[in-house]
């Protein structure tokens, strides 16, 4: 998810793949390199198309993206193995002009997935 997030700072299309294949930490560091670059119009790209940062169509892109992770197994175990745990993201940013993705963005389709895990969990 990590690569996804931050190859929507990447308007070529290579390069956003290229972004989406490295480790989490290769990952952070060519995200930083790019903060400047989308933080200044605040615009991010998927693939190949501009998206502005504050509109819906970016909600709805995030909401898919993380539709996609919960079909898979063990992430959606993983959420299940959280309990009643409150879920925080301690080094994420508030200010949505500064991340690709807020503290509460990320929370509340965790949340959200979450539940929908535990439905799933009971119909089966």
């Amino acid at each position: 998810m990590e690569g996804f997030l931050q190859s929507l700072k990447f308007q070529d299309l290579e390069k956003q793949v290229e972004i989406c294949k490295l480790s989490c930490i290769q990952v952070k560091r060519s995200g930083r390199e790019q903060n400047f670059v989308w933080q200044e119009k605040q615009k991010l790209w998927w693939r190949g198309k501009e998206i502005g940062r504050h509109g819906q169509e970016y909600q709805d892109l995030l909401d898919r993206a993380y539709n996609l992770l919960f079909e898979d197994e063990s992430f959606r175990e993983a959420l299940l193995m959280t309990g009643d745990e409150e879920l925080t993201h301690s080094i994420g940013e508030q200010n949505p002009h500064k991340t690709v993705l807020t503290e509460e963005e990320y929370i509340s389709r965790i949340l959200a997935l979450r539940i929908r895990a535990r439905k799933q969990l009971l119909l089966s």
